[in-house]
């Protein structure tokens, strides 16, 4: 078994003190150019690598990222039933681990404020002001980066364009005869459901249709997404297609309106049980993947100081199937 290189091995190979070294690798201390370059030289040859307990006491940092869902009004649990969520955090811990830190999650609640753990940054989905999480990460001054936004200047964001998502899906359903479009959708304290229902209702005001709304709270599940449906086909102008904010509420509306025929189902967040539905749903991929690795990577590189506060967009697009397919009417 080869032996690891340690600092003590490059100190003896470089004919200098341990101290000399230590010095040399972490850019601190007085000495000359030519002993700094003679050391990393040295070690490069031997094939010295910093260990990640070394690396985080050379550095200051603890190697350790906190996320956390703020799941807005809901109930937590149900979160953990949302593959989009789920993608997010995986990728984001793929990319952390690669960069040589692990991911941890913060769970709701008191916890999140209260614990003592130390921590590098955070991230924080579809982040609302009072998150314990994003007032801890403020006051402690650590950076932070939201997929969605938070109306602060001082953190990251990385987000999709709900507008034109909105105006694609209805524009969408407008071609395939829908002309009584309504909307579920989840909590508006979360960014991306606020804009959602702004970017519905300008668009019914522009093609002098009636919003036909309704927001959930509680769990955001199959059970919600069918009655808040079941609400909206029960009224006199009961819409004929329905586009929900999350996959979820978009299998319970598409429950609901299995007994209605030509009712036209959109989820916002394409998944597994989405494209597997009897009735497979049309959906918008928001690129979950990617938003969990563009999250990760702009923490990370504010951490080490090689980035500054930005805002990134992923694009989003829609994925036709039978679900407005087969829900298609004449135009009137």
């Amino acid at each position: 078994m080869a032996t690891r290189v340690t600092i003590r091995h490059v100190a003896k190979a470089a004919g200098v003190s341990v101290t000399t070294v230590s010095d040399s690798l972490s850019g601190k201390g007085r000495l000359p150019e030519e002993t700094r370059k003679k050391v990393l030289e040295t070690a490069k040859s031997l094939g010295y690598q910093a260990s990640s307990a070394a690396k985080s006491l050379a550095s200051g940092r603890t190697g350790i990222l906190m996320m956390s869902i703020a799941a807005p009004e809901t109930a937590v649990t149900s979160m953990w039933n949302v593959e989009f969520f789920v993608r997010v955090m995986s990728a984001a811990s793929e990319v952390a681990s690669s960069r040589g830190y692990a991911l941890a999650m913060a769970p709701i609640g008191d916890w999140a404020g209260k614990t003592t753990i130390p921590y590098d940054g955070a991230i924080v989905v579809d982040p609302v002001p009072e998150n314990r999480l994003v007032q801890r990460a403020l006051v402690d001054g650590r950076p932070l980066v939201t997929v969605g936004r938070l109306d602060s200047t001082v953190t990251s964001s990385v987000d999709n364009d709900f507008s034109a998502v909105v105006s694609e899906v209805l524009d969408h359903l407008w071609e395939k005869g829908s002309r009584r479009p309504g909307l579920i959708s989840s909590p508006v304290s979360a960014s991306y459901a606020a804009d959602c229902v702004q970017a519905y209702e300008g668009w019914c005001k522009v093609r002098g249709v009636q919003p036909r709304l309704e927001v959930v709270s509680g769990s955001l599940s199959e059970d919600t997404g069918r009655q808040a449906a079941e609400r909206l086909l029960s009224r006199e102008d009961a819409p004929d297609s329905i586009f929900a904010t999350l996959d979820r509420l978009a299998l319970g509306a598409s429950m609901a309106a299995s007994a209605a025929q030509d009712v036209m189902i959109v989820s916002l967040g394409d998944s597994s049980a989405v494209a597997g539905a009897s009735t497979p749903l049309t959906a918008v991929e928001l690129q979950p993947v990617e938003i969990g690795r563009a999250a990760a990577e702009m923490l990370i590189e504010q951490i080490e100081g090689e980035q500054s506060i930005k805002s990134v967009t992923i694009p989003a697009h829609l994925v036709v199937r039978a679900s407005t397919e087969a829900g298609a009417r004449p135009t009137n």
